[in-house]
């Protein structure tokens, strides 16, 4: 099995740079049919495809997929900056719009645009598939969560909870935009632990991170909520929320 994390990023040769972490117990390897789209973002979190973008004249036109190398739970065993026996490298034009990995190649980049978000996927002797959206003015915000019981603050499984996916459950971020009443809400596997927003425009945000039933109640007394979190005005900015602690009532 090779376990992969897939992200993407843009570089002056023009690199929008796409990612895959692999974890490898054989030596059978898919590929990865990686699409990706360079976007506007409106605050409803629309978005709307643009061209590739130019930094002070410069065109930035080749988009680069990163296969790396990674441990069983996901960890990265290389920075992938050059390729290497860990780290694949396959290039693109930017503006295809999607490519299909292949033999090991490698390109430098002197300027760099923009970094994606990432995605972790398994795969044997098949191929599998990572989609992204490069936004020129918006970002992501991504987030990694545990659940505890509100009165034992003992961590408990999702599993043990009406929010485990087999319930109909999930967790849910609402992220608004301060001063205004725009709200936008993502839900996630509880069981993944980890994820991105959808795409958001630049602003300062006020996260409230739940976990719901499958009749989408919360399962806590009160959200947990992260103030002034801010997406700032870098291309694809993603805003890391850390680790949240989700509370569950009557446990």
């Amino acid at each position: 099995m090779k376990n992969l994390i897939v992200g993407m990023s843009m570089a002056l040769v023009a690199s929008a740079t796409s990612g895959c972490i692999i974890s490898s117990d054989s030596t059978e390897l898919g590929r990865i049919s990686a699409t990706w789209h360079v976007d506007h973002v409106t605050t409803s979190g629309t978005v709307t495809p643009s061209a590739c973008p130019t930094v002070n004249g410069v065109p930035i036109d080749t988009a680069a997929l990163h296969t790396v190398a990674a441990s069983s739970d996901g960890l990265a065993l290389d920075a992938c900056v050059s390729a290497n026996s860990n780290c694949y490298i396959d290039l693109f034009t930017c503006d295809d719009n999607a490519g299909l990995s292949a033999e090991l190649t490698n390109h430098d980049g002197s300027l760099v645009y923009t970094t994606s978000t990432a995605e972790f996927v398994n795969i044997t002797n098949v191929d599998m598939n990572f989609n992204t959206d490069i936004l020129i003015d918006g970002g992501y915000f991504k987030l990694a969560w545990s659940l505890q019981g509100e009165q034992s603050h003992q961590t408990i499984t999702c599993s043990q909870t009406a929010a485990a996916k087999s319930a109909g459950g999930s967790v849910e971020t609402i992220a608004t935009i301060n001063g205004t009443g725009a709200a936008l809400t993502d839900k996630f596997d509880c069981e993944d632990h980890f994820g991105y927003s959808a795409p958001l425009p630049w602003g300062s945000y006020t996260i409230a991170v739940d976990a719901l039933n499958s009749a989408n109640q919360a399962l806590g007394s009160q959200s947990t909520t992260l103030t002034n979190q801010v997406l700032g005005s870098q291309p694809n900015y993603i805003d890391d929320l850390g680790h949240v602690i989700i509370n569950i009532s009557g446990m």
